[in-house]
């Protein structure tokens, strides 16, 4: 019920084969487990501390457009340092909703401008990016770089077929795993695992409890947020985050 115990249980068998996008671009066995952080940082980030306990390293895909976070905050660029200072990489989840279907020179105009955002927010390079919510026409498009930068939906690291034959995709989008939970398959020998931070906590938890608990989080940090920079708001008190 996506605990944080489960999601070990989950892992730890494929920790032996994980690696990043571009070592796994050159292998012929791999294993890529993959974060797109859609709502929340510091979930991210204890996520990050959860697998460096275990010696699991991932893959960190932000958003430099996202309403639900702001990535230049001060605080989250801390987070950005200590998940990299555990040995995760970090990449670009690319927002791409507003670009034209099939303009390419827009797509790449725009992977670049978000890619030169987060890369002033980070002391490494960024060389992988993952699509927030992929249209079908940029799916159709097989190729590992665009630019320069590694496609995480590219051909060496994911199939566009209901029925694979080289790489197993598992994700658990929506709180539900819709290709299957993670499991070593003897069909396979590549895999790429997609998790969303917001979805794990400490204790199991349904859909409805999970957006809650990722609601109520929103709301304490920017109750903070309102009393640290706002006397008023602090004279008058606490909003009850229910």
């Amino acid at each position: 019920m996506f605990s944080n115990e489960e999601y070990l249980e989950l892992l730890i068998p494929f920790r032996g084969f994980l690696m990043g996008y571009r070592e796994a671009l050159c292998s012929e066995k791999f294993v890529i487990s993959r974060h797109d952080v859609e709502f929340d940082t510091v979930r991210a980030l204890e996520l990050a501390q959860l697998e460096y306990s275990v010696g699991i390293k991932s893959t960190y895909f932000f958003q430099v457009c996202s309403d639900a976070y702001n990535l230049a905050s001060i605080d989250n660029q801390k987070i950005l340092s200590q998940i990299e200072s555990l040995g995760h990489e970090v990449g670009l989840h690319l927002y791409m909703s507003h670009i034209t279907r099939y303009d390419e020179r827009s797509f790449i105009s725009e992977l670049r401008r978000q890619t030169s955002i987060l890369e002033s927010l980070i002391s490494s390079r960024i060389e992988v990016f993952s699509l927030h919510r992929p249209r079908a026409w940029f799916l159709e498009v097989r190729q590992d770089y665009i630019g320069t930068m590694l496609n995480a939906y590219g051909p060496s690291f994911f199939e566009y077929t209901s029925e694979p034959s080289q790489i197993k995709y598992f994700a658990d989008s929506n709180h539900s795993w819709n290709y299957g939970k993670p499991r070593l398959l003897e069909k396979f020998k590549k895999y790429q695992i997609l998790t969303h931070p917001d979805e794990w906590y400490e204790q199991p938890n349904n859909l409805i409890e999970n957006y809650h608990l990722t609601y109520r989080a929103h709301c304490e940090r920017f109750n903070a947020t309102l009393m640290s920079e706002n006397k008023k708001f602090n004279e008058l008190g606490l909003i009850n985050c229910v």
